[in-house]
């Protein structure tokens, strides 16, 4: 039998509440959705001059209040530069553009604000991975700060240097709808540069205002003080419309939306939370946009459905703090597109809010029965399958994993799920078998190649994933799970230079020193 070092399939980013256990931090939507409650995960806010608010992140861990002390990591800032590259690489050669912004937090938005134990102390990750990505081909970058830090000549108002309004919220993790319209106007006249698009101008907009709380405010006991926000209003003639929406667990969410005001152009817009500001600017900039987020991430099997002419990433820069994340082992359906809404939904949840929280065991009591919930399809068999495996109930996984297949065979998710738990459940030839076809639905997915790469070395065919990987690494050089594996192939072919070299790329993308390792052991 082949054993995996890995106890646990990789966990989604998805979470909610289940019925069987409820947990502090989790609450349903109205539409009976199971949600986070984000306000564990803001941690107690900082508190600057002015009524200025900055966000800690959660205090039980590291989080942006350490690494905007601390900085970028090398392997950080080395992933996110193979991966933008790799990404503006892979979306040129399929002829479309690629514009990523990015967006300061309030740390180094509103410097004069900060408490004086931070003043001078931050730094801001930007900067070094502009510096590594100069050149790059096809990536066109995007800094917002310029934006925020206002020039405007009107009269003396509320923003800095007389701006009319401020940029930044004082009490929310986010910029007004003021600062978020400056840094669209920039970016889109930059995208009209080169296709046809319908810019919303100045002269198209106006702002009114309103007392809001923001997310940093409701978290302070008692609870601070609401402040005047920007809200724009779009005049012109400029339309546009929602087609379709679905909600998922978390804040997941995919929104297509047409404009006949706006030229054919279609725009494919992965986001975080800062693109809810600028998104009623863009929905009337291209004939069709669709939105999809909360992720930084680009799928590039929503790329292939979608066909867009640009793509566009939105996103805070505390995220370059982390690691990307393009070669999870999930599908853009599977975290867009999925169901929760029906009971067999609503239990999925519940099971991987519970997976997520490694509550692994009481993940898979609660998919205990899932198949009769109406609305079961592929989806929740999938899910399923991932906690029972999680839980080693080995039969059981395989008997879901292959139900998710058999709905939906085309899937190369569900082909990664059923190749793992065929791989436990000691039919190596069978997750042979499977794991092929999935690397072969999608070769620039490094999830799918590792897991076939894993499964041949442990079969002793070193030879052939040495071949399996020397290809995909070529195409997607942005997966260190790639690199260890060639790593372990070069070495045992009697390759130590080229071994050495492998192991510098895993070095390189995680910052940790590689020594000889074994993803499958016979």
């Amino acid at each position: 039998m082949i054993v995996s070092r890995r106890t646990t399939p990789p966990q989604t980013r998805a979470s909610g509440r289940s019925r069987r256990a409820p947990d502090p931090g989790i609450a349903r939507h109205a539409t009976g959705t199971t949600m986070i409650d984000l306000q564990p995960h803001l941690g107690t806010p900082i508190e600057g001059r002015n009524g200025q608010f900055y966000y800690r992140g959660d205090e039980s861990r590291v989080g942006p209040y350490d690494h905007y002390l601390a900085g970028i990591r090398r392997g950080a800032l080395a992933s996110w530069t193979a991966t933008l590259a790799r990404r503006a690489r892979e979306l040129g050669r399929r002829g479309i553009r690629y514009h990523v912004v990015v967006v300061p937090g309030a740390h180094v938005a509103c410097p004069e604000d900060l408490p004086d134990d931070l003043r001078g102390r931050i730094r801001a990750p930007f900067p070094r991975l502009q510096a590594a990505l100069a050149g790059t081909d096809g990536l066109r970058l995007h800094y917002a700060l310029a934006d925020l830090v206002s020039r405007d000549p009107s009269p003396p108002g509320p923003g800095r240097d007389g701006a009319p309004h401020r940029t930044y919220r004082r009490n929310d993790t986010h910029w007004t709808e003021y600062g978020a319209y400056r840094n669209y106007l920039t970016v889109c006249r930059a995208i009209a540069r080169e296709l046809d698009v319908r810019v919303v101008e100045p002269a198209d907009v106006t702002f009114a205002t309103k007392q809001a709380f923001g997310d940093l405010s409701i978290l302070r006991l008692p609870e601070g003080r609401p402040e005047t926000i920007p809200l724009a209003v779009i005049r012109g003639g400029h339309r546009a419309h929602t087609v379709s929406k679905n909600t998922t667990v978390v804040r997941n969410r995919v929104i297509r939306m047409r404009s006949d005001t706006a030229p054919a152009t279609a725009a494919l817009i992965f986001h975080d939370s800062y693109a809810t500001a600028q998104a009623k600017f863009w929905a009337r900039s291209f004939g069709r946009t669709t939105f999809a987020g909360v992720t930084h991430r680009v799928y590039l099997d929503a790329v292939a459905r979608e066909r867009p002419d640009v793509v566009i990433s939105i996103m805070a820069e505390h995220r370059l703090f982390e690691w990307p994340n393009d070669h999870d082992p999930w599908t853009f359906a599977d975290d867009f597109e999925s169901d929760c809404r029906s009971p067999a939904g609503r239990r999925t949840a519940d099971v991987m809010v519970l997976y997520r929280q490694q509550k692994i065991a009481a993940a898979a009591d609660a998919a205990a029965g899932i198949g009769a919930e109406p609305g079961f399809g592929a989806y929740h068999a999938r899910v399923a399958a991932q906690a029972l495996i999680g839980a080693h109930r080995v039969d059981d996984a395989l008997a879901m994993a292959m139900t998710a297949l058999s709905l939906d065979r085309e899937s190369p998710s569900n082909l990664w799920m059923a190749a793992y738990a065929s791989l436990y459940a000691g039919k190596p030839e069978d997750a042979l078998t499977l794991a092929t076809w999935a690397a072969g639905s999608d070769p620039h997915h490094g999830a799918w190649t590792e897991l076939l790469a894993s499964i041949l070395i442990g079969l002793g065919r070193r030879e052939e994933a040495a071949l399996v990987l020397e290809r995909a690494v070529a195409a997607v050089d942005d997966s260190p799970g790639l690199w260890r594996l060639l790593a372990e192939t070069r070495e045992a072919g009697g390759r130590p230079g080229p071994a050495r070299q492998a192991r510098a790329m895993v070095d390189a993308l995680t910052g940790e020193e590689t020594g000889p390792g074994r993803a499958l052991d016979a």
